[in-house]
């Protein structure tokens, strides 16, 4: 996890990406997905101090609180149609 977060921020760095947006198959289920994503992006905004644009994909099936956490860190919030829960 800490290395997708580091990357992003050294692209950021370098001007050659503005924003992330990050999505995911199923791996294991909805939620434990979804709860990867939010350390990813808590890392981001938390560790690095990343203000800007994060549009994150909600698996299917993902457990109320693991979207409120993505509700709270993500720019945006979609949920992944594609991906079975």
């Amino acid at each position: 996890m800490d290395e997708l977060a580091r990357t992003f921020m050294d692209l950021h760095g370098r001007q050659t990406v503005d924003g992330l947006f990050l999505s995911s198959g199923v791996a294991g289920s909805g939620s434990k997905t979804t709860e990867r994503l939010v350390k990813v992006v808590e890392m981001i905004r938390k560790k690095y101090g990343f203000k800007g644009y994060i549009h994150m994909k909600v698996m299917p099936g993902t457990e109320y609180q693991y979207v409120e956490a993505a509700y709270r860190l993500g720019t945006r919030l979609s949920i992944n149609p594609g991906a079975e829960g």
